[in-house]
């Protein structure tokens, strides 16, 4: 997986892509998955990180260890982080574990688009449905206890709304007798291009 594209999904519902970890070597290995809102994504990909820039570099182990728990708190205040940002909607589970030797570990990534403007009622005016998209990018690190390199995944959404319209706009009945009825027939449209 290079990169994950959600695309446009409709505020209010939820898509999720599945993703496999594996570990092909002979011991056991603990993963870290942070998200991180970036608007550059695809070419923060690209590039290794400041720390990934000699990987011959050996960590003694009290180093290796003030490093992971520095990383758990991080990951720690990242869940608090996200649980208290609201336009944060993409999201991964589990966000961290444990992979046995050989073994595969499968993590989700959920894309859930929500739209905070709070709709009354009808109105005359009618904005262009494109002013109400919510373009979403993040860049998923996922970082191994004792190696140096992370894998890094651009991940795109783009949240939506629904425009739909009736046609004909307008009902006319004309004259209905009393104990009779009238029937018109209504087509209920979809005006978003993207789905």
């Amino acid at each position: 997986l290079t990169k994950l594209n959600f695309g446009a999904v409709y505020f209010g519902d939820v898509q999720k892509y599945k993703a496999e970890i594996l570990n092909n070597g002979p011991a056991t290995v603990n993963f870290l998955v942070k998200l991180t809102k970036r608007d550059d994504a695809e070419a923060a990909a690209a590039m290794q990180d400041d720390n990934d820039d000699d990987p011959d570099k050996v960590e003694d182990s009290e180093d290796l260890e003030k490093r992971n728990v520095s990383a758990l708190f991080m990951a720690a205040r990242l869940r608090g982080w996200q649980q208290n940002t609201k336009d944060n909607f993409i999201t991964v589970s589990p966000g961290r574990g444990t992979i046995g030797p050989y073994e595969k570990k499968t993590i989700e990534f959920t894309f859930a688009p929500k739209q905070d403007k709070k709709s009354k009622g009808f109105h005359s005016n009618k904005d262009p449905l494109s002013i109400h998209d919510l373009m979403q990018t993040f860049l998923c690190s996922v970082s191994f206890q004792g190696y140096h390199r992370k894998l890094k995944i651009p991940i795109f959404g783009k949240g939506v709304q629904a425009g739909l319209q009736l046609v004909p706009p307008k009902l006319k009945f004309g004259d209905v007798k009393g104990y009779e009825h009238a029937d018109c027939m209504v087509l209920v449209e979809n005006e978003n291009d993207d789905l």
